[in-house]
């Protein structure tokens, strides 16, 4: 995008600018033997091209800078999106080997405006299946509880049973320690923009 403030200065100047694809020009009018790689032959290759095709030439116009903007922000949102589909398969895969599955006895809907995952909330609070196959039906769902109040999430007590017999039957392969809570804890806040 190296070009732009060069054709926006010209275009306020007052001069004819037409924006052309770098490798139509490299292409144009090849017919030597000799690779000749100078400014100035260079300016003779442009020269000559938009001699050649001056009368099919566009006038370069604020609809095209709208155009380059929007092309500019879809390829930034594709980016984001592919970025956050790598770091949710990512925290996916290390609950696989804390707490199995979890992320699908949820719906997948973003948590209101910012956008979090109720699922990956509830991991960074219940990071291992032992924190809640390890403690009564009626302990977790008090816990759970008290986690929608401050979530903001609407609390239901068949959610609290149904997450609590699949972690009685869940098998993690990773210990309930700090290192491991560490690891979803920043997986969760990567997913969710935190860092």
């Amino acid at each position: 995008m190296y070009w732009r403030p060069i054709a926006l200065a010209l275009k306020e100047a007052g001069f004819f600018v037409n924006v052309v694809n770098a490798m139509l020009i490299h292409d144009f009018s090849d017919n030597s033997l000799r690779k000749v790689k100078t400014d100035k032959a260079a300016s003779m290759k442009i020269a000559n091209y938009a001699l050649s095709f001056w009368a099919e030439l566009r006038d370069y116009s604020p609809e095209d800078e709208t155009r380059q903007m929007l092309k500019m922000q879809n390829r930034l949102y594709l980016r984001t999106k592919k970025s956050s589909v790598v770091l949710r398969n990512g925290l996916i895969s290390l609950l696989d080997q804390t707490f199995p599955s979890v992320n699908t006895l949820f719906d997948i809907q973003p948590k209101r405006s910012n956008g979090h995952f109720k699922w990956a909330d509830f991991v960074k609070r219940f990071w291992h299946k032992d924190c809640v196959a390890g403690i009564s039906l009626a302990a977790f769902s008090d816990a759970y509880r008290k986690w929608y109040a401050k979530s903001g999430y609407r609390f239901s007590q068949p959610d609290a049973k149904k997450l609590h017999a699949a972690a009685r039957n869940a098998v993690a392969t990773f210990p309930k320690n700090d290192s491991t809570k560490l690891l979803i804890a920043q997986a969760v806040d990567s997913l969710n923009g935190r860092l």
